[in-house]
């Protein structure tokens, strides 16, 4: 009987817990809401904890618009031509641009 009583505590304890939801820098989520990653991985909040996916990050690069490419990615910047390099650096040509009309 004493047990039983006990197990109907912790499964209280329990509910309570995951009815709390979750709580990240200062945000409540509840039980399954999406948590931001601040990457690309994505979170959920999960029985008073958050559970990520660990996928390794695409590298990205910032062009001259402020517009995010992927790594190998390929654009052309006015008259030049520009690529995402491995390091998040940008590799463009500097070719002078022809302003005559």
């Amino acid at each position: 009987m004493r047990h039983t009583a006990r197990l109907i505590a912790l499964i209280a304890g329990l509910t309570t817990l995951i009815a709390c939801g979750c709580e990240v820098d200062g945000v409540h989520y509840n039980n399954g809401e999406t948590v931001p990653s601040g990457d690309c991985n994505t979170c959920v909040c999960e029985d008073g904890g958050v559970s990520c996916t660990t996928m390794g990050c695409p590298t990205t690069c910032t062009d001259a618009d402020g517009g995010t490419r992927t790594e190998g990615e390929t654009w052309e910047q006015n008259c030049n031509s520009c690529t995402c390099e491995a390091d998040g650096s940008l590799t463009c040509t500097s070719v002078a641009c022809d302003t005559a009309i």
